[in-house]
């Protein structure tokens, strides 16, 4: 066997030359392939999340929008509804006479009939002011409404007429009233016909806010809150001539209390001139977009962690291989160094002999 030579041989050096330099570069630059396509892909997911996002808070806003022009929608057909009720009774033969005690008649069979139409009762007042007929009793007494404005409104301008929020003189309860002129037989007006509805505090339950109306706000012709016992106005009352415009949905503005950043979502009532507000802080508005913006970024990041994972195992699992690859190669090469090894020890053993002999051939 001959014995390999210098340059035959393979040191550790060439070796890692051989079996580390190239696949260590190879790894290197899978890994930044690697962690490049990880950034891009969250960077995208993270954009399309941020614009999911955007498109939810949208949503939320045109929820709330719809919310109150639907109570606006609501309200107005609610009062046409009742408006054209009160004209109907107007024309009445009894209204028309003026036969006070015709109408009280008239009036108690109307309530009995239907009690749930004017919550409130109904009343025939004269050009006066002094209410005369009531649908409550007919020994109660007959005070002045002259200078109420549904009253004045009406006389003067023979059009129906749908009142703020008031409280009742006879009874002190709490009423919108709704008015209509009433004329004597040559169509002249003759007095005003009203119908009250009678309001009564609602709780903010959990239907209420399950069906999105957590906040709602009703404000009437002269500014003051209808969901209120009290009907105070607005602490922010530079804000409720703002709201009385037409209909829309105000962000990052101050509340009806004064506070910061709330969303505003309202719509007016032609009608009654009811404002329907929707009156919430941001933070419970975009709860939900939020909510899914987290969920979906946590998700992406999920996603990452499992992908950064997988090429960490692979870079590892290739250097364990590599590094396996590598010690055989070792243990090979030992080996063939160890049998060259021997092999030049057989040669020089064998040689000796024959040299032996040679000399001693020679002649002395």
């Amino acid at each position: 066997m001959s014995r390999p030579t210098d340059g035959e041989r393979q040191g550790p050096n060439e070796l890692d030359a051989a079996f580390g330099r190239r696949p260590t570069a190879l790894r290197r630059r899978f890994a930044i392939a690697a962690l490049l396509v990880v950034v891009v892909l969250m960077t995208v997911g993270g954009l399309f999340a941020w614009r999911q996002y955007d498109q939810a808070k949208e949503r939320a806003l045109r929820d709330l929008h719809g919310r109150v022009a639907l109570a606006s929608t609501v309200f107005d057909t609610y009062f046409g509804d009742q408006l054209a009720t009160l004209n109907a009774i107007a024309a009445a033969p009894a209204v028309r006479k003026g036969d006070t005690t015709a109408m009280a008649e008239y009036f108690a069979r109307l309530r009995k009939l239907n009690p749930g139409q004017f919550t409130g009762g109904i009343g025939w007042i004269d050009r006066e002011g002094i209410s005369r007929v009531s649908s409550a009793s007919a020994d109660v007494p007959h005070p002045s409404v002259a200078d109420r404005t549904y009253f004045q409104s009406v006389l003067a301008t023979g059009r129906p007429y749908i009142s703020e929020g008031l409280t009742s003189r006879v009874g002190k309860r709490r009423v919108v009233i709704m008015a209509v002129p009433t004329r004597d037989r040559n169509g002249r007006r003759n007095g005003v016909l009203a119908g009250a509805l009678e309001l009564k505090q609602s709780r903010n339950d959990k239907r209420t806010n399950d069906l999105g109306f957590q906040g709602l706000v009703i404000l009437d012709r002269a500014g003051q809150q209808l969901t209120l016992k009290s009907f105070a106005r607005p602490e922010n009352a530079a804000l409720v001539p703002r709201l009385r415009k037409g209909e829309g949905v105000l962000t990052g503005a101050r509340g009806l209390d004064g506070a910061n950043d709330h969303v505003l979502a309202y719509s007016n009532a032609r009608q009654s001139g009811w404002t329907t507000v929707i009156d919430r802080p941001s933070s419970a508005v975009f709860a939900p977009a939020r909510r899914g913006l987290i969920l979906e970024l946590a998700s992406i990041a999920l996603v990452a962690l499992v992908v950064l994972g997988l090429i960490a195992w692979v870079v590892i699992r290739s250097r364990r291989d590599l590094e396996s690859e590598r010690n055989k190669m070792r243990r090979l090469d030992e080996l063939g160094q160890s049998l060259g090894d021997a092999s030049a020890a057989v040669e020089v053993s064998e040689a000796s002999p024959r040299r032996s002999r040679r000399l001693s051939r020679r002649p002395g």
